[in-house]
């Protein structure tokens, strides 16, 4: 997938499908333990459903779509991102809670203009 968005709104009186091209959409998956630190732009989110964790979507330059699983922490953080935001996530490792169970720790940040 290239690094700029492709997702272009076709009205149906527009739609031929013999002249439209495809993409493929196979997002992928950040694996925080071999890369610390991720960025892009804020898709959006799917929220938590039975013992799934929440999906987080962001738009990464030179990767295209790539998904973060939530966590009770990154959760919380994310709540307060809009759409459309410029965010880093970084992965600081594993704390232990007081009834000893290891919880995974991130920082997020949000680009601001300056």
């Amino acid at each position: 997938m290239s690094e700029e968005k492709k997702d272009e709104t076709i009205s149906t009186e527009e739609l031929d499908l013999d002249k439209l091209v495809f993409e493929e959409i196979n997002p992928g998956f950040w694996d925080e333990e071999a890369e610390e630190t991720i960025a892009g732009v804020y898709v959006g989110m799917e929220e938590k459903s039975g013992d799934l964790s929440a999906k987080h979507f962001l738009d990464v330059k030179g990767r295209g779509i790539v998904i973060v699983w939530g966590s009770a922490i990154l959760d919380e953080r994310l709540k307060f991102v809009n759409v459309g935001s410029v965010i880093r996530i970084t992965y600081k490792g594993k704390e232990k809670t007081k009834s000893n169970r290891d919880v995974k720790i991130y920082k997020v940040e949000v680009a601001v203009r300056t």
